[in-house]
Protein backbone atom coordinates (compact mmCIF):
# COMPACT_ATOMS: atom_id res chain seq x y z
CA UNK A 1 0.00 0.00 0.00
CA UNK A 2 1.19 3.70 -0.70
CA UNK A 3 0.14 6.40 1.67
CA UNK A 4 1.19 9.67 2.27
CA UNK A 5 3.95 9.88 5.21
CA UNK A 6 2.83 10.57 8.91
CA UNK A 7 5.78 12.12 10.53
CA UNK A 8 5.45 11.40 13.97
CA UNK A 9 5.15 7.55 12.60
CA UNK A 10 7.13 7.66 9.79
CA UNK A 11 10.51 9.42 10.20
CA UNK A 12 12.62 7.37 12.14
CA UNK A 13 12.06 4.62 9.53
CA UNK A 14 12.81 6.94 6.93
CA UNK A 15 16.04 7.99 8.10
CA UNK A 16 17.43 3.88 8.44
CA UNK A 17 15.93 3.53 5.22
CA UNK A 18 18.15 6.50 4.01
CA UNK A 19 21.23 5.34 5.96
CA UNK A 20 20.94 1.32 4.77
CA UNK A 21 20.19 2.36 0.88
CA UNK A 22 21.01 6.11 0.13
CA UNK A 23 23.84 6.97 1.91
CA UNK A 24 26.22 4.35 1.08
CA UNK A 25 26.54 5.57 -2.56
CA UNK A 26 26.54 9.43 -1.54
CA UNK A 27 29.77 9.08 0.59
CA UNK A 28 31.32 7.55 -1.77
CA UNK A 29 31.96 10.97 -2.74
CA UNK A 30 31.00 13.23 0.50
CA UNK A 31 32.05 10.57 3.56
CA UNK A 32 30.74 13.52 5.93
CA UNK A 33 27.08 13.06 5.15
CA UNK A 34 24.93 12.62 7.83
CA UNK A 35 20.83 12.16 8.24
CA UNK A 36 18.78 12.62 11.47
CA UNK A 37 15.11 13.65 12.23
CA UNK A 38 15.49 17.11 11.95
CA UNK A 39 17.47 17.12 8.83
CA UNK A 40 15.17 14.63 6.98
CA UNK A 41 12.34 17.04 8.16
CA UNK A 42 13.98 19.85 6.53
CA UNK A 43 14.69 18.20 3.36
CA UNK A 44 11.15 16.77 3.03
CA UNK A 45 9.44 20.35 4.03
CA UNK A 46 7.82 21.63 0.58
CA UNK A 47 7.99 18.53 -0.96
CA UNK A 48 5.35 15.30 -0.84
CA UNK A 49 6.65 11.81 0.62
CA UNK A 50 4.99 9.10 0.18
CA UNK A 51 5.64 6.23 2.02
CA UNK A 52 5.01 1.94 1.56
CA UNK A 53 3.66 -0.52 4.04
CA UNK A 54 3.00 -3.72 4.22
CA UNK A 55 0.49 -4.82 5.88
CA UNK A 56 0.48 -3.96 10.06
CA UNK A 57 4.47 -3.16 9.15
CA UNK A 58 6.43 0.10 9.46
CA UNK A 59 7.10 1.77 6.05
CA UNK A 60 9.07 -0.38 3.63
CA UNK A 61 10.28 2.86 1.51
CA UNK A 62 9.72 6.07 0.84
CA UNK A 63 9.47 8.85 -2.24
CA UNK A 64 9.64 12.03 -2.18
CA UNK A 65 8.32 14.93 -5.01
CA UNK A 66 8.85 18.18 -5.66
CA UNK A 67 7.09 20.32 -8.16
CA UNK A 68 9.11 23.06 -10.20
CA UNK A 69 7.96 24.62 -12.80
CA UNK A 70 6.50 21.95 -15.65
CA UNK A 71 9.13 19.70 -13.74
CA UNK A 72 7.84 16.92 -10.99
CA UNK A 73 11.17 15.76 -9.15
CA UNK A 74 11.84 12.58 -7.21
CA UNK A 75 14.03 14.26 -4.88
CA UNK A 76 14.39 10.89 -2.75
CA UNK A 77 13.30 7.36 -3.36
CA UNK A 78 14.14 4.41 -1.61
CA UNK A 79 13.09 0.58 -0.60
CA UNK A 80 14.53 -1.19 2.44
CA UNK A 81 17.07 -3.86 0.66
CA UNK A 82 14.94 -7.10 1.68
CA UNK A 83 11.86 -5.46 0.36
CA UNK A 84 13.50 -5.03 -2.89
CA UNK A 85 12.41 -6.50 -6.57
CA UNK A 86 8.82 -6.71 -4.67
CA UNK A 87 6.96 -4.11 -6.85
CA UNK A 88 7.34 -0.82 -4.50
CA UNK A 89 9.26 0.81 -6.92
CA UNK A 90 7.40 0.12 -9.86
CA UNK A 91 4.27 1.48 -7.39
CA UNK A 92 6.08 4.28 -6.53
CA UNK A 93 6.94 5.35 -10.24
CA UNK A 94 3.39 4.71 -11.18
CA UNK A 95 1.80 7.48 -8.27
CA UNK A 96 5.05 9.70 -8.82
CA UNK A 97 3.32 9.80 -13.22
CA UNK A 98 -0.24 9.88 -11.69
CA UNK A 99 0.99 13.05 -9.39
CA UNK A 100 2.79 14.79 -12.27
CA UNK A 101 -0.25 14.47 -14.25
CA UNK A 102 -2.50 15.99 -11.96
CA UNK A 103 0.26 19.06 -11.31
CA UNK A 104 -0.02 19.60 -14.83
CA UNK A 105 3.58 18.57 -15.48
CA UNK A 106 5.62 17.91 -18.82
CA UNK A 107 8.75 16.11 -17.27
CA UNK A 108 9.82 13.65 -14.33
CA UNK A 109 13.30 13.97 -13.36
CA UNK A 110 15.23 12.51 -10.83
CA UNK A 111 19.43 11.95 -9.77
CA UNK A 112 21.08 9.12 -9.27
CA UNK A 113 24.38 8.18 -8.14
CA UNK A 114 26.88 7.13 -10.65
CA UNK A 115 27.80 4.17 -8.85
CA UNK A 116 23.81 3.04 -8.21
CA UNK A 117 23.80 0.56 -11.46
CA UNK A 118 20.79 -0.63 -9.87
CA UNK A 119 18.75 2.33 -9.73
CA UNK A 120 19.88 3.86 -12.59
CA UNK A 121 19.10 -0.22 -14.74
CA UNK A 122 15.49 0.41 -12.76
CA UNK A 123 14.92 3.79 -14.15
CA UNK A 124 16.04 3.48 -18.03
CA UNK A 125 13.36 0.42 -17.53
CA UNK A 126 10.74 3.05 -17.04
CA UNK A 127 11.71 5.49 -19.70
CA UNK A 128 14.18 7.70 -17.93
CA UNK A 129 17.21 8.70 -20.22
CA UNK A 130 20.32 10.24 -18.59
CA UNK A 131 20.25 13.71 -20.16
CA UNK A 132 22.94 15.58 -17.76
CA UNK A 133 25.88 14.12 -15.34
CA UNK A 134 27.33 16.55 -12.52
CA UNK A 135 30.68 16.08 -11.62
CA UNK A 136 30.87 18.18 -8.02
CA UNK A 137 27.85 15.49 -6.85
CA UNK A 138 28.93 12.87 -8.88
CA UNK A 139 25.12 12.25 -10.57
CA UNK A 140 23.45 11.77 -13.29
CA UNK A 141 20.23 13.87 -13.67
CA UNK A 142 17.60 11.54 -15.69
CA UNK A 143 14.23 12.69 -16.89
CA UNK A 144 10.98 11.00 -18.81
CA UNK A 145 8.52 12.75 -20.80
CA UNK A 146 5.15 12.31 -19.55
CA UNK A 147 2.72 11.90 -21.96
Amino acid sequence: MIRKRISARDDKTIVAIIEQTLLPFTRKHAPETRIDLKSLRKRLEGGITYVAQATGMQPVGFMTLRHIKTTLYIDMLAIQTRFQKRGYGTLFMQKAERTARLLGCSDLALWVDDTNDRAQRFYMGKGFEATYFDPNIQCYLMSKRIV
